[in-house]
C-alpha cells in the first residue's frame, strides 16, 4: 500500500484537531470529553495508548482521569517518568521508557505490557500552575518527534482547559454543598430556638393541670385496695403524668442541647419498661411481640428514662408502620457484642412493615422530618433518639428493606470494668 502524502496526512491531523476542538465546546460531561480526546490523541500521534493524568494536591498524589487500556493508577506526584514531567513542568519523548531511570515499569508488569516510546507534556491551569499530564505511549511507525511535540502541546491546552474548568465546578458543587449544610443548621437553629419558646409555654400552661390530675390519682390509688384494677390504672396515670412533663423537659433540653446525669442501667428494665408502656398500641393493632433478650447483659452507663424514651420511640414508630397489617410482629432482641474493641449492648427493633422509602432515608434522622403523611407528628422523634443515643456515646442505626420491614440498632457501650 502506497505511502500517503506528508502533506494529505498533516491534513487529515488538522481535522482531527478541528473536531477536537468542537467536542471541546459542545460536550459538558468531562470523562466524555477526555475519552474522545484520548481517541482523536492515539489517532494524531499513531501511537498505541494515552492517558490524562491529574494532581491531586492534597495527597501529593497523581492519578488517571483517562487511563486507556488500564485500570486507574494512583501514585506520589513525584514518582516515574510522569511525576518528572509534572515536577520539571517541561515535555518529555522518551525513546524507550526502559532506559530510563525514572520509569516504574509496576503497571506494564501488572497489565501484561511493553512502554516502549513515550511522548508527556505538563498540562498548565490559567495561573501557569501544573494540574497534571497529558501523554501518549508507543508510536506505531517509529519514535515521537517534533512535530508530535507541537502537535500533543496543542492538545494539551484544550484538555488544561476542560480539566481545571471541570475542577472549578467539583469545587464550586462543594462549596455550594457546605453552603446548603451551613443554611439547614440555620434554620434548624431558628425552629430550635422557636420549639424551646413554645416548650417552656406549654411547660408553664400545664403545670397546673397536670399537678390537679397527679393529685387526684394519688387520692384514687390511696382509697382503693393496692391490687385493684382502678390503683393500677391510677399508678399509670400517675406514670404517664409524669411522663408528659418529661416528654415537654426533653423537647426543651433537644432545643438547648442539655445533658442528663448518667448511673449504671439494667437493659432488661429498660426494655421492659418500654413494652409495658407501650402495650396498649401493640394490642390495639393486634402485633404480635417476639422478645429475645441475652440474660446476662452487662448494666450500661446511661439515663434510664432517656433511653426508655429511645426504644418508646421505635416501638410505637414500628407499630405505626404495622397498624393496617393482619399479622404484623415485632421482633426485640437485646444482646452484648464486640465491636472496635469495645462491648456494646445492641437492642433490635424490627417490625414486619412496609419499609422506608429509599427517597426518605438519607433524612430520616434530621429533626422536624416526618415520613407520617397526612398524620400528626413533630418529626421529632428518631431525631431526639439519635441525640439521646449519641449523648450516651452509642450508635443508632436503620437497616431498610423497602416493602418488607425497617430495623433499627441501637449500640450502647456497657459499662467499664475500670469505673
Amino acid at each position: 500500500m502506497d505511502q500517503k502524502a506528508p502533506l494529505q496526512q498533516r491534513l487529515e491531523k488538522l481535522e482531527t484537531l478541528l473536531d477536537m476542538n468542537r467536542e471541546l465546546a459542545r460536550e459538558l460531561d468531562l470523562d466524555k470529553l477526555l475519552a474522545l480526546i484520548a481517541e482523536a490523541a492515539v489517532q494524531v500521534m499513531d501511537a498505541d495508548r494515552c492517558s490524562v493524568y491529574v494532581v491531586d494536591s492534597v495527597k501529593d498524589e497523581l492519578w488517571t482521569r483517562v487511563a486507556q487500556g488500564i485500570d486507574e493508577i494512583r501514585m506520589p506526584s513525584n514518582r516515574g517518568i510522569v511525576g518528572l514531567v509534572v515536577s520539571s513542568g517541561e515535555i518529555l519523548n522518551v525513546a524507550d521508557a526502559y532506559d530510563r531511570p525514572e520509569f516504574d515499569a509496576t503497571w506494564d508488569q501488572k497489565h501484561g505490557y511493553t512502554t516502549r516510546s513515550m511522548l508527556c507534556c505538563p498540562l498548565r491551569g490559567r495561573l501557569g500552575q501544573v494540574i497534571g499530564a497529558f501523554a501518549v505511549l508507543n508510536k506505531q511507525s517509529g519514535l515521537f518527534d517534533e512535530e508530535d511535540e507541537v502537535l500533543l502541546q496543542a492538545m494539551a491546552a484544550g484538555v488544561a482547559v476542560a480539566l481545571e474548568n471541570a475542577l472549578l465546578v467539583d469545587e464550586l458543587r462543594t462549596t455550594n454543598h457546605k453552603l446548603s449544610e451551613a443554611y439547614d443548621q440555620l434554620l434548624l437553629t431558628e425552629k430550635l430556638s422557636i420549639l424551646g419558646l413554645l416548650a417552656s409555654t406549654v411547660a408553664h400552661d400545664i403545670q397546673n393541670p397536670l399537678a390537679v390530675i397527679m393529685g387526684n390519682a394519688e387520692v384514687l390509688g390511696v382509697k382503693f385496695p393496692q391490687t385493684s384494677e382502678v390503683t393500677n390504672a391510677t399508678q399509670i396515670i400517675v406514670r404517664q403524668t409524669e411522663r408528659i412533663t418529661e416528654l415537654v423537659d426533653s423537647i426543651q433540653n433537644y432545643a438547648r442541647g442539655d445533658s442528663d446525669t448518667f448511673d449504671e442501667v439494667d437493659m432488661h428494665r429498660v426494655l421492659g419498661e418500654a413494652l409495658m408502656l407501650t402495650e396498649r398500641l401493640l394490642v390495639k393493632f393486634n402485633i404480635r411481640v417476639n422478645q429475645q433478650t441475652q440474660t446476662n447483659l452487662s448494666s450500661v452507663l446511661g439515663n434510664a428514662n432517656r433511653l426508655e424514651q429511645v426504644f418508646m420511640n421505635l416501638i410505637q414508630n414500628a407499630a405505626q408502620a404495622m397498624q393496617y397489617q393482619r399479622d404484623g410482629a415485632l421482633h426485640l432482641v437485646a444482646r452484648e457484642i464486640e465491636k472496635m474493641g469495645k462491648s456494646w449492648v445492641e437492642v433490635e427493633v424490627r417490625d414486619t412493615g412496609g419499609g422506608i422509602a429509599e427517597d426518605k432515608v438519607a433524612d430520616i434522622f434530621k429533626a422536624f422530618y416526618t415520613t407520617k403523611a397526612n398524620e400528626k407528628g413533630t418529626g421529632l422523634g428518631l431525631a431526639i433518639c439519635q441525640r439521646i443515643v449519641t449523648a450516651h456515646e452509642g450508635e443508632i442505626e436503620l437497616q431498610n428493606r423497602h416493602g418488607y420491614g425497617a430495623t433499627f440498632l441501637v449500640r450502647i457501650p456497657v459499662v467499664s470494668q475500670d469505673l
